[in-house]
């Protein structure tokens, strides 16, 4: 999967989810944002471990568009946590900017 990422805030559960709208093909990543996914900023890639124990990477090829989508991600998951919800609620979280990302 290679793409633009986006960071979405639903209506409807889950509230909060994660969309690679894959350039290459039909088939594009979409991740859910819950308090079970686990999230890592490892060696120039995020590592995203979701509750089934699957492991996606992402890349990005600037240095601060991975720094700023790691704190956006990092903040919607301790505001999950806090709420002690699935999902979440709207809250203080910025608006969500695209940037290019690869799956490896």
């Amino acid at each position: 999967v290679e793409g633009t990422l986006f960071i979405v805030e639903r209506q409807s559960e889950p509230i909060f989810r994660m969309i690679i709208m894959n350039r290459l093909g039909p088939d594009n990543l979409i991740e859910d944002i819950s308090p079970y996914l686990a999230f890592e900023d490892n060696a120039g890639f995020l590592l995203c471990k979701n509750s089934q124990g699957e492991v996606t990477g992402l890349w990005f090829y600037e240095e601060k568009e991975r720094k700023e989508c790691n704190q956006m991600i990092s903040n919607l998951l301790s505001e999950l946590k806090r709420s002690g919800s699935t999902s979440g609620q709207s809250s203080n979280i910025p608006e969500p900017k695209s940037s290019s990302s690869q799956q490896q």
